[in-house]
């Protein structure tokens, strides 16, 4: 199995560096897709509201709109926020 976090050391975080919007929802597609192949049904995903808002606004671009309101809406500090995702695929 690979491994996303190589280290206890955190080597991604740069303190004189900003990720960009496309690196953190480039970030975040590769998480999902990583998400994605994971056999369990339930996940607890911590993350900054930021990436997740991202992740979100992505996915969310072909839903109804006050659907794609709610699921993109900003991230109040420590929320928790229960998603659903479905392969349309298998609808």
């Amino acid at each position: 199995m690979r491994r996303n976090i190589e280290s206890e050391e955190d080597n991604l975080w740069r303190p004189d560096v900003r990720e960009s919007e496309e690196e953190i929802l480039a970030r975040a597609l590769q998480f999902m897709k990583w998400l994605w192949k994971r056999p369990e049904k339930e996940v607890a995903v911590v993350s900054h509201g930021i990436v997740l808002q991202h992740m979100l606004y992505v996915f969310a671009n072909d839903c109804d709109v006050s659907v794609r309101h709610e699921l993109c809406k900003r991230f109040a500090n420590c929320e928790i926020r229960t998603v659903v995702i479905v392969d349309k695929r298998l609808i």
